[in-house]
């Protein structure tokens, strides 16, 4: 697929209310109702890297779990064309190294079961050639009126 250009990557953006400092998604590489690829640049001057750890930062887990989230938000998107969806939770979550300042992350969700109100989704966490994390992700869309 064709790199998005940026009318398209600003429409995606518009889904998630998500913004600097919790915006956790820099860029889209692909994305179609099968498979979406975001990219993340860990800066190291990120707040949440200041406490985690003092003279050793690593990206903490959650935020992995929350650019996942993120990347799942835009999957749902190319699906139903329809903006607002809830995570529920994660299974199978693994995390295999830590994730440095300085390192870009390429986030590759997949849809696994896609359904009106629903979203099922595998995601791997990448940097370089190495998997860094992985989970199943679950989302449900909340009641219309």
């Amino acid at each position: 697929m064709a790199e998005p250009d940026e009318a398209w990557f600003r429409e995606l953006m518009s889904v998630l209310p998500h913004r600097p400092p919790m915006l956790l998604i820099d860029g889209l590489v692909e994305a179609s109702p099968k498979r979406v690829v975001a990219v993340k640049e860990v800066r190291g001057d990120e707040p949440w890297l200041e406490g985690h750890f003092p003279g050793r930062p690593v990206m903490p887990g959650v935020m992995l779990i929350e650019a996942m989230a993120q990347t799942c938000a835009v999957l749902h998107y190319c699906n139903e064309k329809w903006k607002g969806i809830l995570y529920l939770g994660r299974s199978e979550a693994q995390f295999f190294k830590p994730v440095l300042p300085r390192e870009r992350l390429r986030i590759v969700a997949t849809r696994v079961k896609s359904l009106p109100r629903l979203l099922l989704a595998e995601v791997e966490v990448e940097v370089g050639e190495t998997v860094v994390a992985r989970s199943r992700l679950h989302f449900g869309a909340p009641k219309k009126g």
